[in-house]
């Protein structure tokens, strides 16, 4: 209720959310949706039913896993000779038994993956919703943690995209040109040199059309879904995307 010296806001003024349709069709409907109508969805999902569109992205994550393992693989070869060769330059002598662990060692992981999949992708959901939680309340949304996780969820549909972008090019371009994990990056990271700072390439992997969606349907979630102010949703879009950039690029 608003006293005769207060204006509601828009957000007052609105019906309560209309809630969407519950199974597992509607809410593939709303992954889809989430490109071509994303005000839509989310005006659905004000809810905070995330489970089953959780359930998809780990569904798609592993399918894009399985069509791009050459490129993954490739650089995850990359990956382990650049983290062997930087422990040689910092000093540390390695046997040629040492090495053989190592790439051994790499090698399980690698092969474990597929298995820790589906964890990594709920986990990597549950962090993201949480600091959406955290820095929308601090800036005056209306979020618990099943609504944050929605908007994280449902935002992170564009990263698929660039994920299947990345294994479509080990179908064209030869993997064995691969020389770092940005060589087949959609993002300005793709054509900065090797040997550029870690948090330069970091930061030029968030100039890229896939991370720039998500953070838009990032901010749009939560000024929909959170009740905030389109100027501070912006904020928290663009503090997210640095700070995940930052972690796992």
């Amino acid at each position: 209720m608003s006293s005769p010296l207060t204006t509601p806001s828009p957000f007052d003024l609105e019906p309560p959310p209309k809630p969407a349709a519950g199974g597992f069709w509607s809410t593939w409907e709303d992954a889809m949706d989430i490109f071509y109508s994303p005000t839509e969805v989310f005006e659905r999902r004000r809810d905070g039913r995330y489970g089953l569109a959780m359930l998809i992205v780990i569904g798609l994550s592993i399918a894009i896993y399985y069509l791009s393992a050459q490129v993954s693989d490739a650089i995850g070869d990359i990956e382990f000779a650049k983290a062997m060769a930087a422990q040689v330059k910092a000093g540390q002598q390695l046997t040629p038994k040492q090495l053989a662990d190592g790439r051994a060692f790499a090698e399980k992981i690698k092969g474990l993956l597929i298995y820790v999949l589906p964890i990594l992708v709920a986990l990597g959901a549950w962090v993201s919703g949480l600091v959406i939680m955290v820095l929308g309340n601090l800036m005056g949304a209306k979020l618990t943690f099943a609504k944050a996780t929605t908007v994280g969820v449902l935002s992170s549909f564009p990263q698929l995209l660039a994920n299947a972008a990345l294994g479509a090019q080990g179908l064209i371009l030869d993997p064995a040109t691969i020389t770092s994990k940005y060589t087949f990056a959609t993002s300005v990271a793709r054509f900065l040199p090797d040997d550029t700072s870690a948090i330069v390439l970091k930061l030029a992997a968030i100039a890229d059309p896939f991370a720039l969606w998500s953070a838009f349907l990032l901010g749009l979630g939560a000024y929909i879904v959170g009740r905030m102010e389109k100027e501070k949703a912006a904020v928290l879009a663009v503090v997210h995307t640095i700070a995940f950039a930052l972690m796992f690029r």
